[in-house]
């Protein structure tokens, strides 16, 4: 019922139409018809809702609404009680999943000389003088592996320094290891065997000594989706070391929200993006209840 109301409502003329700074075409159509809000309200009334970005907004909302509540006690809804979302199906072919790619600023360049000898302990390594032909190689294994390049020497008494890049591709020896698992011993096994829990666990922990806690706080790391700008990184003598991976799937996201746990941060980037702004939620306008009407439907 929703695809076919789609369909209807995708051939009426758009109320806004733009091209976005990435070039992506955005429409905007309303769905005012009763009927048509019933189709959604009757079609979604028993349909759990994953958040699979903007989570720190839907809490806002929510902290918004206890805040609001406590100051105004009113026996009907109100606009406080109301929060936006744009909701995409999870088997929707245009929902696309990016990797994010860790670029870190500085390594211990002793953690940078075993690195190759430590990484041999818990995984499969794959070496390569040619970061670029790591990355095509990893883009062709999926899910499992990760892609590291680091900067591996520069040339001493010289006027200019050459930096020179190494780079590895590496295989988890064991999957659901003992070794990860005490890595990770309060995680579930969705949770674990995901890829970025692996670098994190195994590669920033075990080898680098950068902690969780170093991570949260920031820890000298940047993130990126752009996997050639964090190899042009450390290239550029700009970063020690790019760490790569292949993006988790949306049946992954369903996975870890079923045993009850959380996606790790910066593990996902939905694209593409809608833009912030285009639709706006008036919480204190005389008309906010006509808007609301609107904007929940």
């Amino acid at each position: 019922e929703l695809d076919r109301l789609r369909e209807i409502v995708s051939a009426r003329a758009p109320m806004i139409e733009l091209n976005d700074d990435l070039g992506i075409g955005n429409q905007l159509r309303p769905i005012e018809a009763p009927e048509e809000i019933a189709i959604v309200q009757r079609e979604l009334a028993a349909t759990r809702v994953l958040i699979a970005d903007g989570h720190h907004r839907y809490e806002t909302a929510l902290n918004y609404r206890r805040a609001c509540r406590a100051e105004y006690d009113s026996p009907t809804p109100q606009a406080f009680d109301y929060v936006m979302m744009a909701l995409v199906p999870c088997d929707d072919p245009g929902l696309v999943i990016l990797p994010t790619h860790r670029v870190v600023k500085r390594l211990a360049a002793d953690a940078i000389a075993s690195f190759a000898t430590r990484a041999r302990e818990l995984f499969e390594v794959n070496e390569f003088d040619d970061p670029n032909a790591m990355l095509a190689r990893l883009k062709q294994s999926g899910r499992g592996v990760l892609g590291v390049a680091l900067r591996s020497a520069t040339s001493p008494g010289s006027s200019t320094t050459e930096i020179k890049v190494k780079a590895w591709l590496l295989t988890l020896k064991e999957k659901d290891s003992a070794t990860l698992a005490a890595a990770l011993p309060g995680a579930p096994p969705e949770v674990r065997e995901l890829d970025v829990s692996i670098l994190h666990a195994l590669v920033f922990d075990r080898i680098f000594s950068i902690r969780a806690e170093e991570i949260r706080t920031g820890g000298g790391i940047e993130y990126t989706i752009d996997a050639r700008a964090a190899l042009y990184a450390v290239r550029d003598g700009r970063a020690d070391g790019a760490f790569l991976m292949n993006p988790p799937s949306i049946r992954d996201v369903e996975l870890v929200s079923d045993a009850g746990a959380t996606m790790p941060e910066k593990s996902t980037y939905f694209y593409p993006k809608l833009l912030t702004g285009l639709v706006l939620n008036p919480l204190d306008d005389e008309d906010a209840g006509a808007a609301r009407a609107k904007t929940s439907a």
